[in-house]
């Protein structure tokens, strides 16, 4: 139990990644907003000395050429943080003490020299050129900038440790209501009542359309369930029933002393109930498969299909089979296994549900340019309201359950819902026609091949 809660501990959730998340995305931003305001700091205040200096170089006075003694003069407010110096081709004049080894050969304009912000200007003085420079002391900036990230190192930790806080509070507020989804969910999973209405699905925001995503998985979850169970049960009853048979054959025939031609006989006819049977779960394991083949060719659908017809004549001398191909019918991309088998099942379920009666089978070229196939019969057809459901595994009309207790041909009730996966595997199209007395029709259109 230790181990196992610490594990959950341990285990990394959405709120605890979307709080880490806010508290980065706020420190980045933080930090990013100081350095900006560090960088303008840092550049209004060289600015703010630049515009200084520049209204100090009035109040610097030139005398070279006097008889006074000192030739640089400053009015009584010059501020003792800036440093001047007097130049004349290269060669100091004059300098207040301190001045910072700056090179005598500036540029004029602003510059920036040891540390210092520069301004050089050109006097003139009895027509003789002089250069000038003023020169303000960093110390003041450097103060400034040092106290303002002395700052920042007080208040980014204090905001993040707020940030964190209001960022667990606002992570926990935002997945509340996936919590409360969550728990919902599990309980419908743990109830398997699957079509349990979930909390939220009216809403129009984005976890409302998750739970109505939920809800609607539940419910495709709850109706393949469902024809899951209806599937066995149904697969069941119809192995049951042959296999019932089958037992009562063999004990038949070992009840009773017999002649090795009818114990031949006998074996025969168990070997057609074995037949069925294996076709039975055959049929059962092409439903189970959801893959589709992967080495679909190009194949002559007349040649397929007549094949397909002269085996069912075979079969069934009895049934009146016709047909009719048209010559231009195109080749179709798909298996030439499947495909015989498609139409096998057709034929098998003309002769089971058609009651031997006439049954015609045609083929040709659609307005799109793909293959048609199409089965009719002329049997007693399906009603209505069976239609829809003739494709669903062993459904069987009333009428097919009446000939199957008086002991007619009815079949395992899964030839359409072969039809229906083989057509789904060939990306094709089919149609279902019929009405009480006028017979069932069946129409196959296939894709025209690429290339």
């Amino acid at each position: 139990m230790r181990v196992r809660l610490l594990a959950r501990l341990r285990r990394p959730n959405l709120h605890r990644r979307l709080a880490v998340a806010l508290l980065a995305q706020t420190v980045v931003v933080l930090l990013v907003t100081a350095l900006a305001l560090f960088l303008v700091l840092r550049q209004f205040l060289e600015v703010g000395e630049a515009q200084r200096l520049e209204r100090l170089v009035g109040q610097v006075s030139v005398h070279v050429a006097s008889d006074k003694h000192d030739v640089l003069e400053f009015d009584h407010d010059f501020p003792d943080d800036v440093h001047v110096r007097l130049l004349h081709q290269g060669v100091v004049l004059a300098a207040t003490p301190g001045f910072p080894p700056i090179p005598v050969d500036s540029s004029l304009g602003r510059s920036r020299s040891a540390q210092h912000q520069v301004l050089t200007r050109e006097l003139r003085e009895d027509g003789v050129r002089y250069t000038l420079q003023l020169a303000g002391d960093p110390t003041g900036t450097q103060l400034a900038l040092r106290a303002y990230v002395m700052a920042l190192a007080v208040i980014v930790p204090v905001a993040a440790v707020l940030v964190a806080l209001l960022s667990n509070l606002l992570a926990a507020n935002m997945l509340t209501p996936v919590a409360r989804l969550e728990r919902a969910a599990a309980a419908i999973s743990s109830s398997r009542e699957l079509r349990t209405p979930i909390q939220g699905v009216d809403a129009t925001d984005e976890l409302g359309r998750l739970a109505n995503t939920l809800q609607a998985a539940f419910g495709r979850l709850a109706d393949g369930m469902d024809r899951e169970v209806a599937f066995l049960r149904a697969a069941a009853h119809d192995l049951r029933s042959p296999l019932t048979a089958l037992k009562t054959r063999v004990e038949g025939v070992l009840a009773n002393r017999r002649d090795a031609s009818a114990y031949r006989a006998a074996l025969v006819e168990i070997g057609l109930d074995v037949d069925g049977m294996v076709r039975l779960v055959n049929h059962l394991l092409m439903l189970a498969n959801d893959g589709a083949p992967n080495d679909l060719r190009r194949l002559d659908l007349v040649s397929v299909a007549g094949e397909a017809v002269d085996s069912a004549r075979a079969a069934r001398p009895g049934v009146f089979l016709t047909t009719s191909f048209a010559p231009d019918t195109p080749e179709v991309a798909g298996d030439a296994t499947l495909l015989a088998q498609l139409l096998g099942n057709l034929l098998d379920n003309a002769a089971h549900h058609g009651g031997g009666a006439p049954t015609h089978v045609s083929t040709w070229r659609s307005p799109e340019g793909g293959a048609v196939l199409c089965v009719s019969d002329e049997g007693p057809g399906i009603d209505e309201a069976s239609l829809p459901r003739a494709a669903e595994p062993f459904f069987r009309t009333d009428s097919a359950r009446t000939r199957a207790g008086r002991g007619g041909p009815t079949g395992s009730g899964l030839g359409l819902a072969i039809v229906k996966r083989i057509v789904e595997w060939h990306d094709a199209r089919w149609e279902l026609n019929s009405a009480p007395g006028s017979g069932l029709v069946v129409t196959v259109r296939f894709p025209a091949p690429l290339g």
